[in-house]
């Protein structure tokens, strides 16, 4: 009787262990997120969206959030994310409607261009907290539902 070597044995090894947890990421996946944007004016431009956790936020500005998306800006534009896990997250939008790839300022750091976050939070003196804008995405194991959500998107304006 012929034994297999010990690379097909490595294969087989591998392949047996992984299985579990590829299945496991499967049934883990986070159900579909889908957003909707309103408040586009001008309709032009791109829309930069993030989808982050509580640990990606700090990072959000240099492109840290695993979910992130550009889509042209337009009235009732949408997106929809697939998130690898379940979890609480926060989106947050800005409209880039001089197509220069990054969110413009004023002198004293307020944007001049319309920026949006999850449940259409509003910060008092800079961007709303995450807890002001988290959302729970549930295991898509446990819901076929998209979960859907609508963005205004605003401009700051100062008196």
């Amino acid at each position: 009787m012929k034994l297999p070597n010990k690379f097909a044995l490595a294969t087989i090894a591998a392949f047996a262990l992984s299985a579990p947890a590829l299945a496991q990421a499967d049934a883990e996946a986070g159900q579909a997120v889908q957003v909707r944007f309103t408040g586009i004016d001008p309709e032009s431009g791109t829309l930069w969206i993030s989808l982050c956790t509580r640990e990606e936020v700090p990072k959000i500005a240099e492109g840290g959030c695993a979910h992130s998306a550009r889509i042209p800006a337009k009235e009732g534009a949408e997106h929809t994310f697939n998130p690898s896990a379940p979890g609480v997250y926060v989106i947050s939008a800005f409209h880039d409607d001089n197509d220069n790839g990054r969110l413009d300022f004023d002198d004293q750091g307020i944007p001049f261009e319309a920026i949006g976050n999850s449940r259409n939070a509003v910060g008092e003196f800079g961007p709303p907290t995450f807890d002001q804008t988290k959302f729970d995405v549930r295991p898509s194991s446990q819901t076929s539902q998209t979960l859907s959500l609508s963005i205004e998107m605003r401009r700051i304006e100062m008196p």
